[in-house]
């Protein structure tokens, strides 16, 4: 007596003998792998409202940051972003600086001036009226902070706990925000150290890829003189000019004085590190602020129109690379799943 075929074992034994004549078929067809990419916004001064810009530009054309690291203003705009705030925000956020009243609202002066010319508190209680006051683990993205121990001569990278409390140790500029105390260590500029974070997203995140925004000359730049109309003023009046004699006279800021004399040969130094920086970075973005002092918040709309424009220029060949990993089906976030 013949025995009944039973039918889910039946369909089971075929669907088995399918899957494995289609497995050479599978393979052929890599997977589409989500591209990781790493954004390092460096120092800047006001030049650092570029970043905006930058961020404006890959809102519009959907390229998703992954990972983000900052160094003094860069810290302060990235924060923005890895908080989740849309580049609108970030924008509206930052035209309170370009008028000048409003920055001196949020200048809180030391009395007598010996560690620094300003506190720096009140500009981190305006930063916390725009995206609260998080910590690194409630951001959207992982999010780092790069400051400088004064007293160990080391570089710190923050990425955890209050995010404000980053931020300011990472703007404490040396000479005129004095230094801040974070975790017991007392810090000072990051970009003292690592004005364009490349190295540290490579080293905690290792993205597919790294996009550096520098708004540093590069050695080349100097070399073609392009560095030396930083900070240089546009002609003025007459009876100006009388009172910018007497300015240089009285104002430790002044062009030639000693806070100034300080800063260039921060920046000298900055721009040997910044190149070495970039130089591992896939992709690096100079907006072109050169003509524009590093206090100059007035600038606002020229500042981030000059992000925007260099962000756009890079956009076709960064897409063109995102497909490429894409297509490979390989990224770096895999190979590292692979290696652990």
């Amino acid at each position: 007596m013949n025995k009944a075929i039973s039918t889910p074992n039946f369909f089971s034994k075929i669907s088995q003998l399918f899957k494995l004549g289609n497995t050479s078929f599978q393979e052929e067809i890599p997977e589409k792998k989500e591209v990781t990419i790493g954004l390092a916004l460096s120092s800047g001064g006001a030049r650092g409202l570029a970043h905006i810009g930058v961020l404006q530009v890959l809102e519009e054309h959907n390229i998703k940051i992954s990972s983000l690291c900052g160094t003094s203003m860069g810290a302060y705009v990235g924060a923005h972003h890895a908080a989740g705030l849309t580049s609108e925000k970030i924008l509206t956020a930052g035209e309170h600086m370009k008028d000048r009243a409003n920055l001196w609202k949020i200048a809180d002066p030391i009395i007598p001036p010996l560690s620094g010319f300003l506190k720096g508190e009140k500009a981190v209680e305006y930063f916390k009226g725009c995206i609260g006051d998080p910590t690194f683990e409630e951001l959207k993205i992982p999010f780092y902070v790069v400051t400088f121990d004064l007293d160990t001569q080391e570089k710190l990278v923050i990425r955890n706990g209050n995010v404000a409390s980053a931020v300011h140790a990472s703007c404490a500029i040396p000479g005129i925000v004095a230094p801040v105390m974070w975790n017991g260590h007392r810090c000072s500029d990051g970009a003292v150290v690592d004005p364009v974070p490349v190295s540290v997203l490579k080293e905690h995140e290792n993205p597919d890829l790294v996009i550096a925004v520098s708004l540093l000359p590069s050695l080349s730049d100097i070399k073609e003189g392009h560095a030396s109309s930083q900070d240089n003023e546009d002609p003025i009046a007459f009876h100006s000019k009388v009172m910018s004699i007497f300015n240089q006279k009285t104002n430790l800021f002044a062009k030639g004085n000693t806070v100034d004399t300080l800063r260039r040969c921060i920046r000298a130094a900055q721009a040997q590190i910044a190149q070495m920086s970039c130089d591992q970075a896939d992709f690096v973005v100079k907006p072109n602020v050169y003509n524009l002092s590093w206090h100059s918040f007035e600038t606002f709309e020229a500042t981030v129109e000059a992000g925007r424009q260099a962000m756009l220029a890079q956009i076709p060949a960064i897409k063109n690379r995102i497909a490429e990993i894409e297509n490979s089906g390989v990224s770096n976030s895999n190979k590292l799943t692979r290696e652990q």
